[in-house]
């Protein structure tokens, strides 16, 4: 009966480990989405200061209180 009950803590033990394991590799999933979801955001905004500041380059339109728009080709 003892080597019942330990088996079953081992079990325990060992399902606990892997389920933080688990929680651990969705959490480094998520942030690593969040940096290439910024990263991508940096690039765009990176693309409409160009395009901001070299309209005849880009296509681009601008009016007074608006942000840039990249006009369609």
């Amino acid at each position: 009966m003892l080597k019942a009950s330990a088996s079953a803590s081992a079990v325990r033990n060992t399902r606990r480990s892997s389920d933080i394991s688990d929680l651990q590799t969705q959490f480094e999933s998520l942030l690593d989405q969040v940096w290439r979801c910024e990263a991508e955001w940096r690039l765009f905004d990176r693309i409409d200061a160009f395009c901001a500041s070299q309209p005849d380059h880009c296509g681009v339109s601008t009016a007074a209180g608006e942000g840039s728009r990249r006009l369609k080709s």
